[in-house]
């Protein structure tokens, strides 16, 4: 496929992926195990990226040599979109909202991302006066986008912006203070930022 870095998608990528995923790693208390720009093996077994990195994994170079195989980034980047991005009609979206939908999605994963939209969506709808409640199912379609629209055009998209932060940062809380071993992850937090 080959994304543009310069589309709302790439510019999100680059935040999000090369900014917070990081490169390789192998966390033994991350429940998704080995890992490679965000995308965990055990949760992500057919992603096609494996199969360079197991090759490439007694390179003396091993995992910087990853970075320079061009086709291994457009895999990174293919799967990101169509697992991630498209499945909340990122494309529709505004910039800043895209982001962190892009965010929250990769972190927390996309039915959760969605469903704090719309959450967010029903809290800002001014006990309806604006726009009717949605059902917060996690899934992402017309219903949605149209209160999207009308919550951005009505309420502005920085508002909606934070009230999705405050569900991250919800969440990482509660991750935390519910198993303790979380704790270490607390620069999750920093993926939080209201305007």
């Amino acid at each position: 496929m080959g994304t543009n870095i310069n589309t709302s998608f790439g510019k999100a990528f680059n935040t999000v992926i090369n900014g917070f995923e990081g490169k390789y790693g192998n966390d033994k208390d991350d429940p998704g195990g080995e890992t490679y720009k965000g995308i965990a093996r055990n949760i992500n077994k057919d992603f096609e990226g494996w199969g360079i990195i197991d090759n490439l994994r007694g390179d003396k170079n091993f995992p910087g040599v990853l970075e320079g195989i061009n086709l291994l980034q457009t895999y990174v980047m293919d799967f990101y979109k169509i697992n991630y991005w498209d499945k909340f009609l990122g494309d529709k979206l505004g910039e800043k909202s895209g982001l962190e939908m892009f965010d929250q999605s990769v972190n927390l994963g996309t039915g959760r991302a969605i469903e704090h939209l719309q959450r967010s969506l029903n809290i800002l709808n001014n006990r309806q006066k604006l726009y009717g409640d949605i059902k917060a199912d996690g899934a992402m379609g017309n219903i949605t986008l149209a209160a999207y629209q009308n919550c951005c055009l009505k309420q502005g998209e920085n508002l909606l912006v934070n009230v999705l932060n405050i569900y991250q940062g919800k969440y990482y809380i509660e991750l935390m203070e519910n198993k303790e071993e979380f704790e270490k992850f607390y620069g999750l937090l920093k993926r939080v930022t209201v305007n």
